[in-house]
């Protein structure tokens, strides 16, 4: 027995004598699985009395019309494989904590429940449309789980939001050459290498040469800002700013691998004025000289180096 008030379905009136009629049917998600009948109706006017509640109702000496009915199989839902996919977008600086995931689906006929959990978060949210985000992520492991609220369905993933890291790479010298190979560990292209302020070569690719034609600072930029400037020398030690006033600060040359190194400074008559190891930190060193006389000073280090004049402020 059909319920004419849940189960009934109007496909409107046609005029003309011929026509066709379509109606899309969402199944309830309470449906039983199975076999069940589908009855469909065709009523004709009644001259005396119109339209009444179809074919076969209590009138039925006066009204017209046709009833079949069709034998269909509801089945159960069923997820596609490749229906939910994950995406992840990384720190774009340090310390920025910006990173994004990402949630998508192609069968967007099922309610979507996702679950983001980390080492310090707990995030929900439901999937309208076909597609969620979430965002502004610290860097770590999350797990994704999406639950489908018509199944008794769960898929989960796991992802990483990378950190962003300052630019990191390793610089060899061919001997007797001012020619240099770089090989980028970390850090976004393009590569601009500048020596002495001047652009001199940009580079898409980690591993790369440059030859000289004269020493100076060299310094190695990426594609973002945040990510730092790698800054070293070709040859000789460089003063970054002289005259001194609170601080020596020494820019290393490529080839230097040692993590500290002594430091001896003379005054103009040859005495000894300052000695100790520093630390050595991305190819520089800072030297405290705040509490010093103004004056000339000879400083020497314990690498191979000539020595540096020093104009004390």
């Amino acid at each position: 027995m059909f319920d004419k008030e849940t189960e009934r379905y109007d496909l409107g009136t046609k005029l003309e004598d011929i026509s066709t009629a379509t109606f899309s049917i969402n199944v309830p998600s309470d449906a039983k699985f199975g076999k069940t009948t589908m009855r469909v109706l065709i009523e004709y006017d009644d001259p005396d009395d119109g339209f009444g509640d179809g074919p076969c109702d209590a009138d039925q000496k006066t009204e017209w019309g046709e009833v079949e009915d069709y034998s269909i199989t509801v089945t159960e839902p069923e997820i596609d494989t490749s229906n939910i996919s994950v995406q992840t977008t990384s720190e774009t600086c340090v310390s920025e904590n910006d990173g994004i995931i990402k949630v998508d689906v192609k069968q967007t006929s099922f309610t979507y429940n996702v679950t983001v959990t980390g080492s310090s978060t707990l995030l929900n949210s439901q999937i309208s449309g076909s597609s969620t985000m979430f965002e502004n992520l610290n860097p770590g492991i999350y797990t994704v789980c999406i639950e489908t609220e018509e199944l008794e369905y769960t898929q989960c993933f796991e992802v990483e939001i990378v950190a962003a890291q300052q630019i990191s790479l390793k610089a060899t010298a061919e001997n007797g050459l001012r020619k240099y190979t770089f090989n980028v560990a970390k850090g976004t292209a393009p590569y601009n290498v500048f020596l002495n302020e001047k652009l001199v070569r940009v580079s898409n690719d980690t591993n790369f040469e440059v030859e000289f034609k004269e020493g100076g600072k060299l310094e190695i930029k990426t594609a973002k800002e945040c990510e730092g400037v790698f800054k070293t020398t070709i040859e000789d030690v460089l003063l970054l700013k002289n005259p001194v006033v609170d601080a020596v600060e020494l820019l290393l040359p490529i080839g230097t691998e040692k993590s500290i190194i002594d430091v001896l400074i003379f005054d103009v008559q040859g005495k000894k004025v300052y000695q100790n190891t520093e630390k050595v930190q991305d190819n520089s060193v800072t030297i405290p000289f705040k509490n010093y006389a103004k004056g000339i000073y000879i400083l020497k280090l314990s690498i191979d180096a000539k020595p540096i004049k020093l104009l004390k402020e």
